[in-house]
């Protein structure tokens, strides 16, 4: 199974302003990305899905056995 490491750039609701970010994460497809993504801003920040937005830039390829 190929891991990929992809550069996600987006931003989020807070209150009445607009957040950006940038963050890397590992997933081995981009429906398991998006979903990291929605758990953890959600669990985090205390948000919806429709209050982040996401990019989804590929970055590299890794290799696991």
């Amino acid at each position: 199974m190929i891991t990929k490491i992809y550069r996600v750039k987006g931003t989020f609701v807070m209150g009445d302003s607009y957040h950006k970010f940038t963050k890397e994460y590992k997933a081995t497809n981009v429906a398991d990305l998006e979903e990291k993504i929605y758990e953890r801003f959600g669990s985090k920040h205390g948000l919806n899905r429709n209050q982040i937005s996401i990019k989804i830039l590929l970055k590299s390829h890794l290799k696991t056995l």
